[in-house]
Order: C-alpha cells, then structure tokens, then sequence
C-alpha cells in the first residue's frame, strides 16, 4: 500500500518521469518473461521446441507489449488532457484579474474625484454663489503649454480671469470662456506669473512656469533672503489672484537657488473650483 502511494505521488509530482521509468521496466519485464517461458519451455520438451509454440509465445509477448504501451499512451494522453485544461483554467484567471484590476483603478479614481467633489463643494457653502464647481475635461501637458478644459463656461457666470483652485491650492486662472466650458491656464504654464509672499517674513516675489512641474521664484531682493520648506501664498496684487491662497513649497537647490513645487498635483485633478468675480 506505502509503495502504491509512492508511485500515485511520484506521478503526481512528475508524470513525464513518471512515464519514461515505466516503459523501462515494463521492456524489462518483457525481456525477463520471455526469457522465463522459453526456458521453461525447453525445460519440459527437453529442447525440443517447435516454431509453432515458439511463435504462439512470441504473440504473447507482442500482445503484453501492445497492452503496457496502449496503457502509457494512455496515460501520456490523460496528462496532456489535464495540462491543456490547466493551461486554460490559467489563462481565464489571468483574464478575470486583469479586469478586476481595472475595476479596482476605475473605483480608486472615483473615490478620489468624490473626495476632491466634496472639499470642493463644502468650499462652496462656505464661500457662497461666487463658487462654480466644474469637472475637468481635458488636460493639455506638453513643452508648449500646460491648461485644463473645464465643464462650466458663461452660462455658470464664469468670466475671464476668473480664479481656480482645488482643495490644495491655487490652480490657475480662466483664460477662455465658452457658453458651456471654459479654459485654465494653470500656474506651471510658461505664460503664468502669480504674485505671492513667502514664509513668515511674507517676502514678496513673483512665481513663474515653465512647463514643468515645478514653478520659477523671481524679484527677491537681495537683501532678504528665503528658506526651504517655506510657504508660498498668493499676495493680491494686480487685483487678480486673491490672497492667501496657498501655492507650493519652497525647495533649495544644490547650487543655492529656489523654486515652488506646488500643492496641487495636476495629473490626479478631477474637479476645481471657480472663484467668479463679485458682479
């Protein structure tokens, strides 16, 4: 029984083995009772075997071969069946994750834009009408400009120069308006410069984009200097950016320079907000 088991897992675990050691020693066991019956044979007929009982045992023979070749055939197949069916079974499971990989990102993105929905609209109460929250259509990132399209235009009230934030911090500005949507320049475009003061000393300076996702300090006075990890907020002046709306931080370069990396990561923007103008 112990040897039985043995076999069944020695099967189990390498039918290809499995398979190659049991015609060795079937061929053996061919040989071996070949050899027993014609010595036999001529043990009893004192040597004197005809052709006849010769070939009548010689069919035997071919016939046990015939039976233990048809059962590993058998047996080759069997596995081969099973390897097929397990290929299969594989390749729908890699399938179904694959799609419920996709549900899982589609879920989290949803997730996220109800998160930023909900800070967006809880600003909104706070401030009043002059807030016009709007879903991002299409965002434009390459070397030549950086923009969103928004969902809301003039039909929502919103007007030209209109400012645009999200939960983290200052967006951009309108730049274009249609009945229906409306573009933003967002502050990492090469054209925006936004006033602002940064940290405790309220330093003023202008940030600049450049394309990139980070924002370009000019306009400090020498005399006075910045330091790393300081906030940069918006100042009002020009009268288009209203104050105190958080922009970036500010990180010091290895040859000493400046510049602000803003709060607002762009690329996993769903919804801002719209600050219209007080009509």
């Amino acid at each position: 029984m112990v040897k039985k088991k043995q076999k069944l897992n020695e099967f189990k675990g390498n039918p290809s083995s499995f398979l190659r050691k049991f015609k060795r020693k079937n061929s053996l066991v061919e040989f071996f009772l070949y050899v027993l019956i014609v010595g036999a044979l001529h043990s009893v007929s004192g040597n004197r075997l005809t052709n006849q009982m010769q070939n009548f045992f010689m069919s035997v023979v071919v016939c046990v071969n015939q039976i233990t070749n048809s059962l590993a055939d058998g047996i080759t197949g069997f596995h081969l069946a099973i390897s097929g069916e397990t290929n299969a079974i594989i390749a729908d499971l890699k399938k179904e994750n694959l799609k419920l990989q996709r549900k899982i990102d589609e879920l989290t993105c949803l997730e996220r834009g109800n998160d930023e929905l909900r800070s967006l609209l809880s600003l909104k109460e706070h401030v009043g009408n002059n807030v016009c929250v709007a879903r991002v259509l299409r965002s434009f990132s390459n070397d030549y400009m950086r923009s969103f399209i928004v969902e809301a235009g003039a039909a929502e009230g919103v007007s030209l120069d209109d400012v645009v934030v999200n939960a983290n911090g200052l967006v951009g500005r309108i730049v274009e308006v249609d009945q229906n949507w409306s573009k933003v320049m967002l502050i990492t475009d090469t054209n925006s410069n936004v006033p602002v003061k940064i940290g405790e000393d309220m330093v003023n300076a202008i940030v600049s984009g450049d394309n990139t996702n980070t924002l370009k300090i000019s306009m400090i006075y020498e005399d006075i200097s910045i330091n790393e990890e300081d906030i940069a907020e918006t100042s009002g002046y020009g009268n288009i950016f209203r104050d105190r709306i958080p922009v970036g931080k500010i990180i010091k370069e290895e040859d000493g320079s400046y510049y602000v990396v803003p709060f607002v990561n762009f690329n996993k923007t769903t919804y801002v907000s719209i600050l219209k103008k007080n009509k």
